[in-house]
């Protein structure tokens, strides 16, 4: 009786195994400033000799480790009491050659994440094993967030993305799902248009996708302000210990200088299509078709010339080859729509601006952009979620958690 036993209690385990792996991967592209970046520096490829140190290998940039301010001085510029080794790391060059946006000179940065290592995805993971998925199921492309998404697709970092999902795909012989969170829907609709990875891909869901922009962004790059835009995990990070000799938005400031991400997150038409006023600074009033003017009067002209380059994806309807899409975002909370400055813009760092006017939306996106979703897929896997429902709880909160149980449900039968 025991020998017929066991071999019938190990095939039922090797069920059971080939069955769990016959899960869809799920592959998750995260959001803006989640992903960690790792920073390289050669002071002999660079003229203006930003870093006193002849090289930096392997240096966490972000999140900068200010908790210990003695620790990142001396790890970024090691006489200075300002860090402007890390600013050059962290900001970005224009090329003359394509319009898209580089490393400065000497500077080599990669991104790195997992769910382990997220301040921001965890709920997420723990959504998505609740569905019946292990950690080995569930994978995280990181990708640097400073940059848009022509320049990723132009410094190679959208093939290697690609490679990565098709080669999950192979290994499990079961065509990938992609959830994308906030910013990382950008760059999953960018991988979408690849042909060679929608043909392993069986869906898409798309966590307060905003499609249209949303004006935090211009706060980040006018004045360093990413307070309201960031969750407050990673907005805890960036807490600055007593003593410190620059402000927290000084610091993001420089950093931000040159970085195409958060243009490519501003407000565009598609979004925005009556074209209203969302900045006004002093007594100038910046539409959205006149955010290249802005980006200029803030001596960011580089910006300006990226800035239709570095929109997002147009959205025009649903995905080729029937990849399944749900989108869901909650939509019933007072949201920023248009902010106020005291004075007019000039070069260098504005005063932190005030909200001047409101609508519907997440908090961070308003509903005319997340709604350019919509135009992805069919009313019933459109998920609107009423307060309090929002941009930092949309996937940890009952309602958000619920949603993405019902799409990983359906996209897995």
């Amino acid at each position: 009786m025991r020998t017929v036993c066991i071999p019938l209690l190990l095939a039922l385990v090797l069920i059971s195994a080939s069955q769990a792996l016959a899960k869809p991967p799920i592959i998750i592209l995260p959001s803006l400033l989640d992903s960690q970046l790792i920073g390289e520096y050669d002071q002999a490829a660079d003229l203006t000799k930003a870093c006193n140190s002849a090289k930096i290998t392997g240096a966490k940039m972000w999140p900068p480790p200010v908790d210990d301010l003695a620790y990142f001085l001396s790890t970024f510029n090691p006489v200075l009491p300002t860090p402007t080794c890390w600013w050059h790391m962290m900001q970005l060059s224009p090329t003359t050659q394509d319009g898209g946006f580089v490393d400065n000179a000497g500077v080599n940065v990669t991104a790195s994440l997992t769910l382990a290592t997220s301040l921001v995805l965890k709920p997420l993971g723990a959504a998505i094993r609740a569905a019946g998925y292990t950690n080995r199921q569930i994978t995280v492309l990181p990708y640097d967030w400073r940059l848009d998404v022509n320049s990723i697709e132009k410094n190679g970092q959208l093939r290697r993305m690609a490679s990565r999902i098709i080669g999950l795909s192979r290994r499990a012989e079961e065509k990938a799902i992609l959830v994308g969170y906030s910013q990382g829907n950008a760059v999953a609709m960018k991988l979408l248009q690849m042909a060679a990875v929608r043909a392993h891909v069986k869906g898409y869901i798309a966590l307060a996708p905003p499609f249209g922009g949303a004006p935090g962004a211009i706060a980040a790059l006018t004045s360093g302000s990413v307070k309201g835009v960031l969750p407050p995990a990673l907005l805890a990070k960036l807490t600055l210990p007593p003593g410190s000799p620059f402000t927290r938005d000084q610091l993001l400031y420089n950093a931000a200088r040159g970085m195409a991400g958060f243009v490519m997150m501003s407000p565009s038409i598609a979004g925005y299509p009556e074209d209203p006023v969302v900045v006004t600074a002093g007594g100038v009033q910046y539409k959205v078709s006149q955010l290249p003017q802005l980006y200029r009067d803030i001596g960011q002209g580089q910006l300006a010339d990226a800035y239709e380059d570095a929109q997002q994806v147009q959205i025009t309807g649903p995905l080729p080859n029937g990849i399944a899409t749900y989108c869901i975002y909650g939509e019933g909370i007072r949201t920023p729509a248009s902010l106020r400055y005291a004075s007019a813009f000039k070069a260098g760092i504005a005063d932190l601006p005030t909200t001047s006017g409101t609508t519907m939306g997440d908090t961070v996106v308003t509903l005319s952009s997340l709604s350019l979703c919509d135009k992805l897929t069919t009313p019933d896997k459109v998920s609107r979620l009423p307060w309090p429902v929002s941009h930092f709880n949309v996937f940890s909160h009952p309602l958000g958690r619920a949603a993405v149980t019902k799409a990983l449900a359906e996209l897995s039968s």
